[in-house]
């Protein structure tokens, strides 16, 4: 394999790569760094994997590996001490830190405008932040944490508040004041009462890249799993070929439908989403899982996944929601899929009524009859889906990101095929969710992967993976 020589966090470091990849990933997975985050590889447009080259920022995901040989970079984790002290400090007293997979590349935008001290132009630093993506905090509390670490900067590394800019929450702009009476300011009382800024648990960790994400989490003999989705919303799979992905370097197994050793039916409410679709069967969306490949690495894992070829009998997909309620519409969930349902109506429906709605329009001033329209959203929370599975005992512990732990157990437990108490969930730190992560994703795959394996297997998904499931399944 190729190699480069540079210097990274001040030590002079060598790296060997494989044709393909990207600088993000010789850092993370070659030398261990962590900081630098994977929220859109390769596509450039989230931020997270910012470092310095050579004192400038640069997005470590648009880079090659040879691109960097001979150069100086500089990740999080290597700024100097104080100006990581500053900077976290800072976020966490402006509130600027929410679920911290974004901010650690953010921290390093921000320690690139404190050198060039440009942190008291508010302006200066949001047109910087262009080029990061934040679901969770609005960008303002950001603005106003770089704007005080600049501030401490020249204060001698001293934050110039106890409280935050925006620390007004009872108007007191608008001469408004706070209720003592809610509020036990002595006594028994820690002050910390309602209206007062507490620091956020964990926020400094969270700032510096040091919690740990699921992707970040490493273990002895690990594997990597890599998904293939259905190519059309609506086909019938004839026949999945895995013949030459087998046969590429690193490839240990690729689980299909046939290997699953339990239910293949997941879902809250109405398990109708497949662990994989097994041929013969029909797709429901472009969200369904066909197979997994796992390899001895996550580079080789999704190059094989790419090999995996696929026979379809294509078929046209159900798209109107209005055609589908129509008598002789085809069903989504037809006799030929995975979980068959009767209907294209989820049921049981929920139905209820209050007053006269006819009786309120007819004697209304206006009435106003229009359609409206709106778009498939894409939650963008900046972490994909991750999942390690590890092996224990007669089954296994999951690390997830979920917002369900007690139903992934349960489901979990089906698809393998055993007790409930042979699945443990270990609950991970999540970089966004807003609802979208409640059902199974990669996690039903991950478990058998490592079940049947004996050995741990982590599995995170791409953008696009994500994207895909976001217009479908999850809007």
């Amino acid at each position: 394999m190729p190699g480069i020589r540079f210097t990274l966090n001040g030590h002079a470091t060598e790296a060997s790569y494989e044709p393909g990849m990207h600088f993000l990933e010789v850092l993370r997975e070659e030398c261990g760094i962590v900081s630098a985050k994977d929220g859109c590889a390769p596509e450039g447009t989230c931020g997270c994997c910012l470092i310095l080259v050579d004192g400038w920022p640069a997005l470590s995901c648009l880079r090659k590996p040879a691109q960097i040989e001979g150069h100086d970079v500089v990740t999080l984790e290597g700024l100097p001490e104080e100006t990581r002290r500053i900077l976290g400090e800072a976020f966490v007293l402006e509130g600027g830190v929410q679920c911290g997979f974004c901010i650690p590349g953010i921290l390093v935008r921000a320690s690139s405008l404190m050198r060039q001290e440009v942190t008291d132009d508010r302006g200066a630093i949001a047109k910087a932040l262009d080029g990061h993506l934040c679901r969770c905090t609005g960008y303002g509390r950001i603005i106003d944490a770089i704007q005080t670490a600049g501030e401490a900067r020249r204060n001698g590394g001293r934050l110039p508040r106890k409280e935050p800019r925006q620390h007004f929450f009872f108007g007191e702009e608008l001469g408004l004041t706070r209720n003592p009476a809610f509020a036990n300011l002595g006594g028994n009382g820690n002050g910390h009462g309602i209206g007062r800024s507490v620091s956020r648990l964990g926020g400094f960790e969270q700032a510096l890249g040091e919690t740990a994400f699921v992707d970040d989490m490493r273990a002895p003999g690990m594997l990597h799993g890599a998904m293939v989705l259905t190519g059309h919303p609506r086909a019938r799979i004839l026949k999945i070929h895995t013949d030459e992905a087998a046969a590429m370097p690193g490839v240990v197994r690729i689980f299909t439908a046939a290997d699953v050793p339990g239910t293949r039916a997941t879902g809250l409410n109405d398990p109708d989403q497949p662990v994989f679709v097994a041929e013969g069967e029909l797709t429901c969306c472009v969200a369904d899982f066909l197979a997994m490949v796992v390899a001895d690495t996550q580079f080789r894992a999704r190059r094989a996944a790419a090999m995996v070829k696929v026979d379809y009998e294509v078929l046209e997909p159900i798209t109107d929601p209005f055609e589908a309620q129509q008598a002789g519409a085809p069903l989504v969930h037809s006799l030929d899929t995975c979980a068959p349902r009767p209907s294209n109506v989820l049921q049981p429906v929920t139905a209820f009524s209050r007053g006269d709605v006819d009786a309120a329009l007819a004697t209304a001033a206006h009435v106003i009859a229009a359609t409206f329209q709106t778009q498939p959203v894409e939650i963008a929370f900046l972490e994909p889906e991750a999942c390690l599975a590890v092996p224990q005992a007669n089954g296994v512990r999951v690390h997830t990101a979920s917002q369900g732990s007690l139903y992934d157990r349960a489901q979990i437990a089906k698809i393998l095929n055993v007790d409930l108490d042979e699945v443990e969930i270990a609950l991970a730190a999540s970089g966004g969710a807003f609802g979208a992560k409640e059902e199974l994703s990669i996690q039903g795959q991950t478990a058998i992967a490592a079940y049947l394996l004996q050995r741990p297997v982590k599995t995170v998904l791409t953008r696009p993976h994500r994207r895909s499931i976001t217009s479908s399944a999850m809007r």
